[in-house]
């Protein structure tokens, strides 16, 4: 059986028990991030593929404004004769600024995957119906 302080990623012993520990939050902080991301964005990032991760987290400021459009993007093709297909013309204008800054950075957006059957899970909140029960002005309170 291995030690308390073995290492399974690394192959190696942890040099103390706050080291051990300190990674393991490290860790767990990574994984909590590409939870959200993945939730949040559609991205479905690795946590054993630390390079794309820190590739995403220098980019973020972008991929907020451009992971509606990624689809979009990957498949935009530069127009013959400056003419575009109706369709794409409306996604296009509408949202010029965002998808030329996604062009700029297509390179990047090829690399990632885009989960397609994104199902999000609604909470099912209960909400309370205040409806106010005022005592009419003739009624007396007895006790």
């Amino acid at each position: 059986m291995p030690s308390k302080l073995y290492n399974k990623f690394t192959k190696k012993k942890y040099e103390s028990e706050e080291d051990m520990i300190q990674q393991r939050k490290h860790r767990d902080l990574i994984k909590q991030k590409i939870r959200y991301y993945k939730n949040t964005y559609g991205y479905d990032l690795d946590h054993n593929d630390l390079e794309l991760y820190n590739k995403f987290i220098q980019n973020i400021n972008i991929i907020k404004k451009v992971y509606k459009f990624h689809n979009f993007i990957i498949n935009f093709k530069e127009p013959d004769n400056n003419m575009i297909n109706i369709n794409d013309a409306e996604i296009y204008y509408s949202n010029k600024s965002n998808i030329d800054l996604g062009l700029q950075y297509i390179d990047f957006l090829k690399e990632l995957k885009k989960e397609e059957n994104k199902i999000i899970k609604k909470k099912n909140i209960k909400t309370k119906i205040k409806s106010p029960e005022f005592v009419e002005k003739n009624t007396i309170l007895e006790f």
